[in-house]
C-alpha cells in the first residue's frame, strides 16, 4: 500500500480532537498525537492493531462489536457517525462523536478508512432530544405497551390457567431482554446476533448448542422485537419437544445479508435431537410465529415438522428490518467518497 499522502499526514497531526487512518481491513496506520494522549500510549503500541477492537473501546464487548460493524459499513464505502462512550488513560471514561469515513482510489476503490471525532468538553454540550425525537420515544413506548397487551389477552386465551402467569412471565421477560439489548447504545438498535443470544441464553443454549449467524447491520427496533418474541417462542418449543431437549441436540439460526433485490431469509433448523411429529392443534407461540414472520418478511412462513428436525424459513424484503443507523448512535451519511 503506497504511503500516507503527505496532505493527509498534515490534517491528521494537526487534528486536535481525534484523528486516524486505517488500511482497508480497519486497522490502525496512523493516529494523531492527541488521540494517543486520550489512552496514554505511542503509535507504535497499536498499529497494525484492529481500529473496532481499540483501547478507546476496549472496556466494553458490545462496544467493540459495534465498531466492527462501522468499520464494515465503511468497508462497503459507507460513512457514518456514532455517538460513544469511550475509554480514556487511568480508565476513565468520556462521551466522544466519531466519524468513519472510506477514502477511495481514482478508480472508486475503497482503500482506506478515516476516523475523526471529538470529545463533549461538557454534559451541558450533550444533546438534547428534539421535538419529533420526543414524539418518536413517545410511539415506541404506545407500541411496547400494545405489544404487552397483546401478549396477555393471547396467553390468557390459548394457555391453561395454571400455566399462563408463568408462560406471559417468561414472553415478558424475552421483550425486556430484547429492549435492554436495543438500549445498550445510546440509539435503540441491535445486532441481530446480539438479539439472539440475549434471547437464548436463559433457555441453557450454550455456544455450542445453537450456532447464531446474521448481518453485521443494525435492527429497527420494532422488528428487532417481534423478531425477539419469535426467538423466544421457538427456543420454548425446541426445550420442551425439540433439540434443545436433549444434550446431543443442535440448532442453526441465521438471519441472511440482504441480496441485490435487498431480500433477506431467516431460517431456524434444529437437528440431532428426539423425532417430532406435527401438533394436532396451534397454540399461542405457533400462532404468533406465523403472523409474525407475514408481517416482518411479508409472506407466509415455511414450517416444517421433520422426524429430524424442526424448520422454519421466511423470506421476504429486508428493507423494513434494518436501522438506517448502527448500533451506538452509529448514523449512516452517505456513500461517503474522498
Amino acid at each position: 500500500m503506497p504511503p500516507i499522502p503527505p496532505l493527509l499526514y498534515q490534517i491528521i497531526e494537526g487534528t486536535l480532537g481525534f484523528a486516524s487512518v486505517l488500511d482497508a481491513d480497519g486497522m490502525i496506520e496512523h493516529i494523531c498525537q492527541s488521540g494517543l494522549d486520550a489512552v496514554g500510549l505511542t503509535l507504535e503500541e497499536v498499529k497494525g492493531t484492529p481500529f473496532a477492537t481499540g483501547p478507546w473501546f476496549s472496556y466494553d464487548p458490545a462496544l467493540q462489536h459495534r465498531m466492527e460493524a462501522a468499520v464494515a459499513l465503511a468497508t462497503q464505502g459507507i460513512s457514518s457517525r456514532h455517538d460513544e462512550i469511550t475509554r480514556t488513560a487511568g480508565d476513565g471514561r468520556a462521551r466522544a462523536i466519531f466519524q468513519l469515513i472510506p477514502l477511495r482510489a481514482p478508480d472508486g476503490t475503497v482503500t482506506r478508512l478515516l476516523s475523526t471525532g471529538h470529545e463533549f468538553p461538557s454534559p451541558d454540550m450533550a444533546h438534547q432530544p428534539t421535538a419529533a425525537e420526543l414524539r418518536e420515544m413517545r410511539h415506541r413506548n404506545k407500541n411496547l405497551v400494545s405489544s404487552i397487551r397483546s401478549m396477555a389477552k393471547m396467553t390468557q386465551r390459548t394457555a391453561p390457567p395454571l400455566e399462563a402467569m408463568d408462560a406471559f412471565i417468561a414472553r415478558l421477560d424475552a421483550l425486556t431482554a430484547a429492549h435492554g439489548t436495543l438500549s445498550a447504545g445510546l440509539q435503540d438498535t441491535a445486532l441481530f446476533e446480539d438479539i439472539a443470544g440475549r434471547i437464548l441464553r436463559p433457555h441453557g443454549a450454550s455456544r455450542e448448542a445453537v450456532s447464531i449467524r446474521g448481518p453485521s447491520l443494525p435492527l429497527q427496533p420494532e422488528p428487532a422485537r417481534q423478531l425477539a418474541l419469535c426467538l423466544h417462542e421457538l427456543a420454548t418449543n425446541a426445550v420442551k419437544y425439540g433439540a434443545l431437549s436433549t444434550p446431543q441436540g443442535r440448532v442453526d439460526l441465521e438471519l441472511s445479508h440482504p441480496d441485490k433485490t435487498g431480500a433477506v431469509v431467516l431460517t431456524w433448523a434444529e437437528r440431532d435431537g428426539p423425532p417430532i411429529r406435527e401438533p394436532t392443534h396451534s397454540g399461542y407461540g405457533s400462532l404468533f410465529v406465523r403472523a409474525s414472520m407475514l408481517k416482518l418478511f411479508g409472506s407466509r412462513c415455511e414450517i416444517r415438522y421433520w422426524p429430524a428436525g424442526f424448520r422454519l424459513r421466511a423470506q421476504g424484503p429486508g428493507g423494513g428490518l434494518f436501522a438506517q443507523t448502527a448500533p451506538g448512535a452509529i448514523e449512516t451519511l452517505r456513500d461517503g467518497s474522498a
